[in-house]
């Protein structure tokens, strides 16, 4: 950016965006989140980024009905598979690609896919709360969503580990955690023995955004494209409470929605998951209403109340003349 000035400035991504549930909801004990994606098209989603001029795919949900007889990792290997291969399409085909969870085991397949589209060389900024870096010898739950970040490193269970392709998806250096708060013993030494860049909520009490936007900016010198894996849990639950695990001391408003905005003015992004958005714990819609404004800032634009004020105003100055036109009457 030339100027802080620049940072407003909407630039849409060119890109078709392709929308794809994973209502995956047994990666851990407690349901709630396969509804995200139904809920969140229901409530205008398509309708919303056409009007802002971004052209949409509805890819609709991959199924998550099979494999029921299974325990749960050879079900999530298969359920990951399938949904790495719809990510691997629309990536490999230059589309901008968001995957709407679901629980964060979503990135078992998501993350693959869009990986081995782009040859294994994709960096990853993993925002959440919780690392998600436990395998199934370190997990205290046994829950699979707090094992895919681990297994797209190369450490777990081998079936999840080899979703898709064989071996590591993530390389350590190309891993950027935001967020971090509530951690494992286990995860702390398992992050810390790969070296793998982390800024935790205490480094944003401590120095603010500035180390946030500057290891972006160095994480995007480094990697050829990235994709981010959004847990809402990161966010604090003031402003994002539809979320099992919500709690206090998360990124707040101003803090998410610039992160959001900084990601989606950066040119190597190319997918995006949201996850462990759980519609029936939300107040008023506040997480919903805060999802489609995060959606389209990471997609280049803006959905917050001053586009939303200005465009009502816009309708309703505008008038009809004798000719049949509209026309604005001041």
């Amino acid at each position: 950016m030339k100027n802080s000035l620049d940072f407003y400035r909407k630039n849409p991504t060119p890109q078709k965006v392709s929308f794809l549930g994973a209502p995956i909801d047994f990666g851990k004990k407690i349901v709630g989140t396969a509804s995200a994606f139904q809920h969140m098209k229901e409530h205008g989603l398509f309708e919303i980024f056409q009007d802002l001029g971004i052209e949409t795919q509805d890819m609709g949900s991959i199924e998550v009905n099979i494999g029921e007889t299974l325990g749960n990792v050879d079900r999530m290997a298969l359920i990951g598979n399938s949904l790495a291969s719809q990510v691997y399409q629309r990536v490999r085909k230059g589309e901008f690609c968001v995957t709407i969870g679901g629980d964060h085991s979503v990135a078992f397949g998501s993350v693959s896919g869009a990986s081995v589209a782009l040859s294994g060389d994709m960096g990853l900024v993993w925002i959440d709360a919780h690392a998600d870096a436990n395998t199934h010898h370190t997990s205290l739950t046994g829950n699979l969503h707090g094992m895919p970040a681990a297994a797209l490193l190369g450490y777990g269970h081998e079936r999840l580990i080899n979703i898709f392709r064989g071996g590591v998806k993530i390389k350590p250096e190309n891993m950027l955690y935001i967020g971090l708060k509530d951690l494992d013993t286990s995860e702390i030494d398992f992050l810390q023995s790969l070296g793998i860049k982390t800024i935790t909520m205490f480094d944003i009490l401590t120095y603010g955004m500035e180390p946030v936007f500057s290891s972006l900016q160095s994480f995007q010198e480094r990697v050829t494209s990235f994709y981010v894996s959004l847990d809402i849990d990161a966010i604090d639950k003031t402003y994002a409470p539809a979320n099992f695990m919500a709690t206090h001391g998360g990124l707040d408003y101003v803090q998410m929605s610039n992160l959001a905005s900084f990601m989606g003015k950066m040119e190597k992004l190319v997918g995006l998951d949201i996850v462990e958005f759980v519609p029936s714990l939300d107040i008023d819609n506040k997480t919903l209403h805060l999802l489609f404004e995060l959606l389209a800032r990471f997609l280049g634009t803006n959905y917050s109340w001053y586009e939303r004020y200005m465009q009502k105003e816009k309708i309703e100055n505008l008038v009809i003349n004798s000719d049949g036109q509209k026309v604005h009457d001041r």
